[in-house]
């Protein structure tokens, strides 16, 4: 904007309820304030890319334009925050800065919690959630479900429902709820992701339905969430 005699402080002395909003790559100062990045590039260094794909692949780049529409979308929140601000608190304008890079960064969410609390940047997991189980995709008949069991109660109604059916093959599945309780809260299904997910995999109660059918059944009793696709 500066060189385009539009530079924020000296707009706002000439114009003092103007807001000026600014949508940088990596913000207005420091090394890469100038770095050509694009969106993909944003995406990379705004931690985005690394943990996305399977374990033994190489990261995958999300699909859309993440940081640049997450960016677009925090900076159209601020502008109207700002100017609320000015008829109603303030009485001037602002100059409202949204860095891409930044924005992106916040995305994150439980992934930058668990990097700050272990000390470790996460891992690639494919479609597991890294703090949920079982919160993936499983096959069916015909397609695919996103099952998101999101707390120890509907993983016990998922227990009830799927255990003593005799629809496994014989692969593990326990045959009471009961034999399920070491696993009924979150905390410890999640240290036992795999073995939860390589018990649920090869489950006829899944691969012997269509998707169709399992997201019917589940739209009527709502036990927990299943998305098909």
């Amino acid at each position: 904007l500066a060189n385009f005699g539009l530079a924020p402080s000296p707009m706002a002395g000439r114009f003092p309820k103007l807001s000026i909003f600014s949508v940088p790559n990596c913000g207005q100062d420091g090394p890469d304030s100038d770095a050509p990045v694009n969106d993909i590039g944003l995406s990379a260094r705004g931690g985005w890319t690394y943990p996305v794909g399977e374990p033994s692949r190489e990261p995958l780049t999300p699909p859309g334009s993440l940081a640049q529409y997450v960016g677009g979308l925090y900076a159209a929140i601020a502008a109207m925050q700002a100017l609320f601000a000015r008829d109603f608190t303030l009485g001037h304008g602002q100059h409202v800065d949204v860095s891409l890079l930044e924005a992106t960064l916040a995305t994150l969410i439980n992934q930058a919690q668990n990097a700050f609390v272990t000390g470790h940047a996460p891992g690639r997991r494919g479609n597991a959630h890294p703090n949920i189980v079982p919160y993936q995709v499983f096959a069916t008949a015909d397609g695919h479900i996103m099952l998101t069991i999101g707390n120890d109660q509907q993983f016990q109604r998922f227990c009830a429902m799927t255990c003593g059916t005799r629809h496994c093959f014989g692969r593990g599945w326990p045959a009471s709820l009961e034999a399920w309780q070491h696993f009924m809260t979150q905390i410890i299904a999640v240290e036992f992701q795999i073995e939860i997910a390589g018990i649920i995999n090869p489950c006829e109660i899944l691969l012997a339905r269509p998707v169709r059918e399992r997201v019917a059944r589940h739209v009527q009793q709502r036990p927990y969430h299943v998305s098909g696709f």
